[in-house]
């Protein structure tokens, strides 16, 4: 994702990340899509993230559970700009790997700010 101001890039932009139950309840999932921590388990928070000199802000890898559907990122900037990013998640084919990263994702209609793939 890219932030930008005004046109032009914003670098240093503090931001959080969140998996969120849904659009209209902002608090932290309690299944589906993951982040992983420095000890291998499953996030679904991640604070004190920093877009770099490009205004880019890199997410780690995404993981999936059990759980298949749409699911939400809701990534949130000191500023007040909010990006909600709807990630789709589909079983994986027979003899696949339980852990494996998320299958897509793309902003809902309603989202602003800019996003890179």
């Amino acid at each position: 994702m890219k932030a930008t101001y005004k046109g032009a890039v914003a670098d240093g932009v503090a931001a959080t990340a969140t998996l969120i139950k849904s659009a209209d309840d902002a608090t932290e999932a309690d299944k589906g899509p993951y982040f992983k921590d420095a000890d291998g388990k499953a996030v679904r928070t991640l604070k004190d993230l920093t877009t770099d000199a490009d205004g880019v802000l890199e997410l780690p890898k995404l993981y999936a559970d059990d759980a298949t559907g749409t699911f939400l990122l809701r990534i949130n900037t000191t500023g007040g700009a909010t990006l909600t990013v709807e990630l789709k998640v589909t079983a994986a084919p027979s003899g696949g790997a339980s852990e494996t990263p998320t299958e897509s994702a793309r902003p809902p209609r309603n989202s602003r700010g800019t996003h890179r793939t």
